[in-house]
């Protein structure tokens, strides 16, 4: 299942640690107990547990935040995505795709 992970960024820009799906977009974006916190989807359960684990969490929370930002600014930014696609155009025009 597609889910844009634009959501994902706006949060972690906001210094905000994140509770997520584990769809492939979140689990490529995200970190568990880092930058967020994975349940499974459609599983009541599992995002109880997330939820609880972010609680317990509650004083490291803003340092999560904190490290969510980083993450996103120094891997999810246009200008890093820009860097990406030159990169890969540069491989594609020297025959290395």
């Amino acid at each position: 299942m597609y889910h844009s992970p634009l959501k994902l960024y706006e949060y972690m820009a906001m210094a905000k640690p994140v509770v997520a799906a584990t769809f492939e977009d979140s689990v490529r974006t995200l970190r568990e107990g880092e930058t967020g916190f994975f349940f499974e989807p459609m599983d009541k359960s599992s995002l109880k547990h997330a939820l609880i684990r972010a609680y317990q969490a509650q004083e490291k929370l803003p340092a999560l935040g904190q490290r969510a930002r980083q993450v996103v600014v120094a891997e999810h930014s246009w200008k890093e995505r820009v860097r990406g696609m030159i990169a890969g155009i540069e491989r594609v025009l020297e025959g290395r795709s």
